[in-house]
């Protein structure tokens, strides 16, 4: 098996006598390491939800890496790495940082140890005339024991060897010819796996065995078989896009979550995008759904786009005031206002930021979480709900005559807080629109893609219009809290002034967006 750009090759089993150097162009002598005993506790939730996810969490002692390591898929392919010391969590004790990360996985459910293995490593260098090290050969023997078994059953022990080789400062022409050399003396390429799930199921790459079985279900995937593709060939074209569209944003929200919780730049937003996106698709296409269990789950996912949006909007509304006060000229704002505003904005945003903290650790979550999870696996669709391609356009159709008239309304007003109140609701019409073609794409084809288009074309100058709206909002309070103060606010009268200037500009952009849609 080749890994990481082809710098890594890995065996089953040992080979039966040592490399030569007389056999590797290149390399002047083999150089072996004392000998490394390693003992690894692996911890997983009883039903193994991190290892069907693809997560690793183990406590590891006997060589460099001694500590509590957690490895997360991320979204873009790639695997996230974080590790603390030993002495952050006793052996039981899964360290609370750490917990909190796979929490959106574990949903509440006790983190235990559910295998512990014992390795003996052997490592030799490949090294030049110059002493440099070209290539590492490491040799792994595990035995691996189950801690949890059950009642009455005695712990199944597992052993297993398996060769590693990997590239330091070799070329590529070396790697293939120690690869030739070990095959030559029968070893095998290693199947890819988790080392727990063949810990626990015999042949983890296979999933033999009843334990195999249990974390069989993160290879297949949930659009397996039994996931998506299964359960809604039944239901037409839309109803197979609907699913998918939720499932795909439901596993990007759960990754997400790491980030979140980390306060990554910009994780709030994506988050909420997610949220967004998926109570869109459920209201667009509420006509095919059981609406008691998915109006349930549309509350439920407003209410964290609620807490979210809260997070967000005191993030993207200091920096835009921030930046703002430092553009002004010196006879409009005093040399505190940047740091005024940079401060109160920051004190918003950490208060908004905990309470979405405290949101994501609340049973609440974790049953959005699983309703999500169940709906992707078997939409919760009506009975006469065999949807074809004709409900996809005929739902679009409605989402976006529903934005015409919301717009038409709003275009119809003038400037005041009516209209205000009129924009923001003819944009969360276009905005709902443009998600539900984007749910659709499979139903609809290139024809939804250009409608998308044009929506987001809509959304984005109202989206404008309303953050100058909500900025002025936002000044308001800033300035009563400087007045209260006796702090100098002229400055936020000027910012409050240049929120406007180019709110026209935007609903003419928005009314040019809207004619393309028509003309489709």
């Amino acid at each position: 098996m080749h890994r990481e750009g082809e710098r890594v090759v890995e065996f089953e089993g040992l080979a039966d006598r040592q490399l030569r150097p007389d056999e590797l162009l290149g390399v002047a002598a083999v150089k072996h390491t004392p000998r490394q005993h390693l003992d690894a506790v692996h911890y997983d939730t009883a039903d193994l939800r991190l290892l069907r996810q693809g997560i690793t969490l183990r406590r590891r002692s006997g060589d460099s890496e001694a500590g509590w390591h957690l490895t997360i898929p991320a979204e873009d392919g790639s695997r996230r790495e974080f590790g603390l010391p030993l002495a952050a969590g006793v052996p039981g004790n899964v360290p609370a940082r750490l917990a909190a990360l796979v929490r959106a996985h574990t949903r509440g459910r006790e983190l235990r140890g559910v295998a512990r293995l014992r390795t003996v490593r052997s490592r030799t260098l490949l090294v030049d005339r110059r002493g440099r090290t070209l290539a590492e050969v490491v040799e792994d023997q595990v035995s691996a024991r189950v801690l949890e078994p059950g009642p009455g059953v005695a712990a199944p022990v597992t052993s297993w060897a398996r060769t590693r080789v990997e590239l330091a400062h070799g070329g590529a022409g070396l790697l293939v010819a120690v690869e030739q050399v070990l095959r030559g003396q029968g070893l095998r390429p290693a199947e890819d796996g988790p080392e727990l799930a063949r810990a626990l199921g015999g042949d983890g790459a296979d999933g033999d065995g009843a334990d195999g079985d249990r974390v069989a279900g993160r290879r297949r995937g949930r659009g397996g078989a039994t996931g998506v593709g299964g359960a809604t060939r039944a239901g037409g074209a839309t109803a197979a896009a609907l699913a998918a569209y939720l499932r795909q944003n439901a596993e990007r929200l759960v990754t997400l979550d790491v980030a979140v919780r980390l306060d990554e730049p910009d994780a709030v937003h994506q988050m909420r995008i997610c949220q967004r996106r998926m109570r869109s698709a459920l209201v667009a296409n509420r006509r095919l759904l059981r609406r008691h269990r998915t109006d349930r789950l549309s509350e439920e996912l407003r209410w964290l786009g609620t807490l979210l949006g809260r997070a967000r909007d005191a993030e993207v509304t200091g920096a835009r005031l921030t930046a703002q006060a430092a553009q002004l000229p010196l006879s409009a704002q005093s040399e505190e206002l940047p740091a005024q505003l940079e401060r109160w904005f920051a004190q918003h945003y950490r208060q908004a930021h905990h309470e979405v903290l405290v949101a994501l650790d609340s049973p609440r979550y974790y049953r959005l979480l699983d309703s999500l999870e169940r709906f992707a696996d078997r939409p919760w669709l009506r009975k006469h709900a065999e949807a074809g391609r004709s409900v996809a356009r005929r739902t679009l159709r409605r989402e976006c005559r529903r934005t015409g008239r919301r717009l038409r309304a709003a275009f119809a007003l003038p400037p005041g807080d009516q209209r205000d109140e009129a924009v923001h609701r003819a944009r969360k019409a276009a905005k709902q629109a443009r998600y539900a073609a984007e749910c659709l794409y499979p139903a609809l084809g290139a024809g939804g893609r250009r409608v998308a288009g044009d929506l987001k074309a809509i959304q984005q100058p109202l989206g404008s219009y309303q953050d100058a709206v909500v900025t002025q909002q936002a000044i308001l309070l800033v300035a009563a809290e400087a007045r209260r103060l006796r702090q100098d606010t002229f400055g936020y009268g000027v910012l409050y002034g240049a929120q406007r200037d180019h709110s026209e500009e935007d609903l003419a952009a928005a009314r040019r967006a809207w004619n393309r849609v028509e003309r489709r």
